[in-house]
């Protein structure tokens, strides 16, 4: 199992979103993610790429 764990910077720049976005997605449970003991996010990406196809966000060509 290689379930690549992207920080909410990451996870911006792969949706072509504002950090503050993937952050608010996060708080609204519609991406799920877990903390660090710091207190930092983290998404699995696979967790990320299925939040995108149910909202219709295009996946990176490399990705598709």
């Amino acid at each position: 199992m290689n379930d690549e764990i992207l920080t909410v910077y990451k996870a911006s720049q792969y949706c072509n979103v504002a950090t503050k976005t993937i952050i608010n997605w996060i708080d609204a449970g519609h991406i799920k993610a877990y903390k660090t003991v710091g207190g930092h996010r983290r998404i699995r990406k696979p967790d990320l790429e299925d939040f995108m196809r149910r909202q219709g966000i295009p996946l990176p060509s490399e990705e598709a």
